[in-house]
């Protein structure tokens, strides 16, 4: 257990309850967010973490043990329990990696996926770390479920066929340019998806449907991606739609899940997770799970009532960086949504919106406890986030700000003034970036006055920002803590830091992240694996902190970086255990 030595600052008004800073301090965790598995062997990853946003993989599997399988990543498959415990992962070989979409489905006791114009076959039982074998089918689409062992797949060359996955006898049905024939123009049948009816009966795309007898009839699906389970059909659509429909397209009952693509009048859950669903699965009675490109699974019930889905559960882990915030109340805002304090692993975030394209910038809170920050962009737009986190329905992303030219690749915010005055100073990598104006509840006014961080180091890499209460501009640089002083529209460098002390353990590595609320200064030093808490003094010299890199609970932790703090609570991304871990402050006198 540490002290902080000498205090010095007083209380900002607004700060939430926080213990004298002369009390010996220490650092607990308070469980995790985001993972599933929580800790140790049953710890989710995935792969690619970076490019898993919107990538174009289709279909989520159920094996006769009830384990679900799912792409974790473009070069990776997961298995879970439904409790969110991660039972085994299969690497894709190199093989597997290349052109066009990948699909998967279980069928019998294989898992069947459909990557770069093959099918590939990895039984159910196999051990974690295995890796799929090819079949001699080529094949650029399959359907995403089976009827009796059957599926329906569109060969590279555009041929369509019926394959029966435990024999491999395929029974041709004609080809793409056949079904085609005769439909208009506009019907648009380009062979991404096929869809196996009972019956024999296949529908390609969302556009026609192929009978036994070979008959074309025009369909108007209103989704993508479509799938047969339980004797309808299910369609995707952005904005996290899911539509249930016969297999002529007529609604029963239409939109049973999100709805935001604006073909629904209504509000039904959803999550910017899936943003864009491309799976579902019956796991028995009312239970039902989807999925989308980023790989995190929901397990959902049925409302017959409302005759809808319901989200239960989050099977997954952090699929990318993002803006982080922990409010007043302990509510953690994180990427498209927020969990209360006291969610564990498995629950889901809360009033969820859409997924932007990218990652955003370090998220800060205004006095008025609203979040905001550079969200990151949507069809190339650049997006604000703002608002206070909370349940209330709102528009949590503003695009007024779509025409404004914001410095690229952002990494830093802190905000200075006072309420209703606010301002925040958004840096990139350099050093160099702009002030943005806001309102009390971070919509965006204007960008003001462009910033140069006046750095001493040769090549600057500032990660993060923050407001000291001496008004003093605080840096994260690389490996050290940079005091800056504000001179016009630069900032001048006071002086830096690399540690507390002259002992190797008392430097920090490459790459901290800092939070400052008042006197209280968090920092998450990545490359040794810790999170500090410094009480920052009059000259600006680090007290001896409190030192958290882990407890039993837990584990260990592996490369923490954004961190978020307000009053004694912190939020910091375990970036390779792929998790947010909840942290506070205890005190003893």
């Amino acid at each position: 257990m540490n002290v902080f030595s000498r205090p010095v600052f007083l209380f900002i008004a607004a700060l939430a309850v926080v213990a004298p800073l002369s009390a010996q301090v220490s650092i607990r965790s308070a469980g995790i967010l985001g993972n599933s598995g929580e800790a140790g062997d049953t710890l989710v990853r995935f792969s690619d973490r970076e490019n898993n946003s919107r990538l174009q993989q289709n279909g989520l599997g159920v094996d006769p043990s009830g384990f679900l399988w799912a792409f974790a990543g473009l070069s990776q498959i997961n298995r879970y329990s439904t409790d969110g415990r991660l039972l085994g992962v299969y690497p894709l070989p190199k093989a597997m990696l290349g052109k066009g979409r990948q699909m998967l489905n279980v069928v019998g006791s294989r898992v069947i996926i459909c990557s770069n114009d093959k099918l590939w076959s990895l039984p159910v039982t196999a051990p974690s770390g295995t890796a799929p074998t090819v079949m001699p089918v080529a094949a650029k689409a399959m359907s995403l479920t089976a009827i009796e062992g059957d599926i329906g797949v569109i060969s590279p060359e555009g041929g369509l066929s019926i394959l029966n996955v435990a024999t491999g006898q395929a029974k041709p049905r004609g080809t793409l340019a056949e079904v085609s024939a005769g439909l208009p123009a506009t019907n648009n049948v380009r062979g991404n998806f096929i869809t196996l009816i009972p019956g024999g009966a296949l529908v390609i795309d969302s556009a026609v449907k192929l009978t036994p007898e070979g008959l074309t009839k025009q369909l108007k699906l209103p989704g993508s991606g479509p799938l047969w389970l339980d004797g309808s059909l299910y369609v995707f659509n952005g904005y996290m739609t899911i539509s249930r429909v016969d297999e002529n397209g007529s609604p029963d009952p239409g939109v049973v899940y999100g709805g935001s693509s604006g073909s629904f009048i209504g509000t039904l859950p959803k999550d910017g997770e899936v943003n864009m669903p491309g799976g579902l699965v019956h796991l028995g009675g009312d239970r039902y799970a989807t999925c989308g490109g980023t790989g995190v699974i929901h397990l959902m019930r049925w409302n017959a009532k409302k005759r809808g889905f319901e989200t239960v559960r989050r099977i997954g882990a952090i699929h990318r960086s993002s803006g982080l915030a922990v409010d007043r109340k302990g509510r953690v805002w994180w990427n498209c949504g927020y969990w209360e304090w006291t969610d564990g692993p498995a629950d889901i975030t809360r009033n969820t919106d859409i997924m932007l394209d990218g990652d955003g910038q370090q998220t800060v809170l205004l006095a008025s406890d609203a979040i905001c920050g550079f969200a990151g962009y949507r069809n190339k737009m650049p997006f604000i986030l703002n608002g206070s986190i909370d349940p209330a329905p709102r528009k949590r992303y503003d695009d007024s700000s779509k025409d404004a030219q914001f410095p690229p690749n952002l990494t830093g915010a802190a905000v200075f003034g006072v309420a209703g005055k606010e301002e925040v100073f958004m840096v990139a990598a350099s050093g160099k970036g702009v002030i943005m104006k806001v309102d009390m509840l971070g919509h965006f006014r204007s960008l003001g006055d462009t910033i140069d961080l006046k750095l001493t180091s040769a090549k600057p890499a500032v990660t993060s920002l923050a407001a000291a209460p001496s008004g003093e501009l605080l840096a994260a640089d690389g490996a050290s803590l940079v005091r800056l002083k504000r001179d016009g529209g630069n900032f001048t460098e006071l002086s830096r830091v690399d540690g507390w002390g002259a002992a190797p353990d008392t430097k920090f590595g490459p790459g901290i992240f800092i939070s400052c609320d008042g006197p209280r200064l968090w920092v998450a030093d990545q490359t040794n694996n810790r999170v500090l808490l410094f009480a920052l003094t009059a000259d600006s010299k680090l007290s001896t902190p409190a030192i958290f890199t882990g407890d039993p609970m837990i584990g260990a932790l592996n490369h923490p970086q954004r961190i978020s703090a307000r009053g004694d609570r912190a939020v910091v991304v375990d970036w390779d255990n792929q998790r947010l871990v909840k942290l506070e402050a205890t005190y003893v006198r």
